[in-house]
């Protein structure tokens, strides 16, 4: 039995549930800018060199590959950013 699809109560339960994330998502994409999301990273970076500094933290998952990464999104991000603005107005 394929639950969740079709008219029955499980398809009807899962197009609502579907149309709940939508709308969830829209709204925060709507107040959220895309800066948000590209400084969010910057954020950890900068609790990452405190644990560094602080605790001698130098563990792999703290001053590794997840604080390159803390911040490397940030820098593409405004680079795609940069390189939009500056492609919309030509």
């Amino acid at each position: 039995m394929d639950y969740g699809k079709g008219d029955g109560p499980e398809g009807r339960a899962n197009r609502c549930m579907a149309g709940v994330i939508r709308t969830v998502i829209t709204a925060v994409l709507a107040n959220f800018p895309p800066s948000f999301l590209i400084l969010g990273p910057l954020g950890a970076a900068a609790g990452h060199i405190h644990q560094m500094i602080a605790a001698h933290n130098f563990a792999p998952g703290n001053a590794g590959g997840v604080f390159c990464m803390d911040i490397a999104i940030p820098l593409v991000g405004f680079l795609l950013l940069w390189l939009g603005r500056r492609f919309s107005r030509a």
